[in-house]
């Protein structure tokens, strides 16, 4: 007996309330304003969109490698297919059914992971939301939702996160040059690409210092065992 396929509907995000009126009244007030105005996030944010650029490059002579067209021709292609997975499953047909490419390695199958990873992670932050409080010192985030609930996901971003975008496009960008400039005798010659370094925790650290010793409790003060006379 066939299920019938689950019907998709409508559900209520987790979303925290007293979050969402907290940022909601510190933008009445002031204290908090949309958009980016933090200077070491906007850089990195900025480099985030100007690497990932390069990378198109990169990746457009990579579907040459796989396609044998002129990578000027791929990248007139790419580029006008604006749907990400769609690019994504252009370059995975090429790899897997042409028959000039049965004899390449899993590295290729990794770049084309690489590469959509790596855009989600790209277009979570070009496309999300941003908030900056009045003195520069606060930066909240959320990724878009589609309900406009953005305000009640804001939460503070580090740094590290911003970093760790850049990191995983310029290693990608390493893994496609390895590939398609480099000739294949020259290729074994190359130190290899270490191995994809996990995301940074987005849980604020505690502070560090001496555990506070506990108060120790009172003790009642022992009772004296009386020596037994000897007889």
């Amino acid at each position: 007996m066939n299920t019938p396929p689950k019907k998709r509907r409508y559900e209520q995000p987790q979303i925290s309330n007293v979050m969402g009126g907290v940022l909601l009244l510190a933008q009445k007030t002031g204290q908090i304003n949309s958009g980016l105005s933090n200077p070491k996030h906007a850089v990195l944010l900025a480099k985030i969109v100007t690497e990932f650029e390069h990378l198109e490059d990169h990746m457009a002579r990579f579907m040459a490698e796989l396609s044998g067209a002129d990578h000027r021709v791929c990248s007139y292609i790419l580029r006008a297919i604006k749907s990400p997975r769609a690019r994504t499953e252009v370059m995975e047909s090429l790899l897997q059914q042409a028959p000039r490419n049965m004899a390449l390695g899993e590295a290729y199958d990794q770049v084309i992971a690489e590469f959509w990873g790596t855009n989600k992670l790209r277009n979570k932050y070009v496309h999300g939301r941003w908030w900056t409080s009045a003195k520069g010192n606060l930066v909240l985030f959320a990724e878009t939702d589609p309900h406009s609930f953005e305000f009640a996901k804001a939460a503070p971003i580090k740094l590290e996160e911003l970093n760790y975008v850049i990191y995983r496009i310029q290693r990608t960008a390493v893994l496609v040059t390895h590939l398609t400039l480099v000739p294949d005798g020259e290729r074994a010659q190359l130190p290899p690409v270490p191995p994809l370094a996990p995301p940074p925790s987005t849980k604020a650290a505690r502070p560090k210092g001496r555990a506070k010793a506990r108060p120790s409790r009172p003790q009642p003060p022992r009772k004296k065992m009386k020596k037994k006379a000897k007889k």
